[in-house]
């Protein structure tokens, strides 16, 4: 068994929304056509940055074709995620997030993958790859990239 292809995306742009948690914005999408049903698909998704302008929380999700995989379990009326951030009241920069995953989607056909994010105040906005506050002039606020890695793997 060895790596058989990869693809690599990348979302360099900075974008806002004030979607709640569980109507994800998806940002960054990637596709892949595996060679073999029964390859292994690794899933690697950095988000350069998650930044919001109110004490904020939320989720983000990876999701396959229009299926979201990788997610945690049902309760009640709660959104289900792949991951979970906060932003504290008073701190206004953007932490970067990563999640690796490896998937079997049984198919031969192109598969796209996606990574959304969405709120858990539906107040409030949030940002990706760039700070809340976006000053110009300090190194805390750089901007940043997100990017989302396919890597299939299994026999030829």
């Amino acid at each position: 068994p060895g790596i058989l292809q990869y693809q690599q995306c990348g979302y360099s742009g900075t974008g806002s929304t004030a979607n709640d948690g569980n109507n994800p914005w998806f940002f960054l999408n990637c596709s892949i056509t595996p060679t073999n049903s029964n390859s292994r698909i690794m899933v690697m998704a950095f988000i350069g940055g998650i930044g919001s302008n109110q004490d904020n929380a939320g989720n983000f999700v990876l999701r396959r074709n229009s299926t979201n995989i990788a997610i945690g379990n049902s309760a009640s009326n709660r959104p289900r995620g792949t991951g979970h951030w906060w932003r504290g009241y008073s701190d206004w920069c953007a932490l970067a997030y990563q999640v690796n995953y490896i998937d079997h989607p049984n198919t031969t056909s192109s598969v796209t993958y996606r990574v959304g994010v969405a709120n858990g105040n539906s107040n409030a906005t949030l940002y990706v790859n760039r700070s809340q506050r976006d000053n110009n002039s300090s190194s805390e606020d750089a901007r940043s990239i997100s990017l989302l890695t396919l890597i299939e793997f299994g026999r030829n």
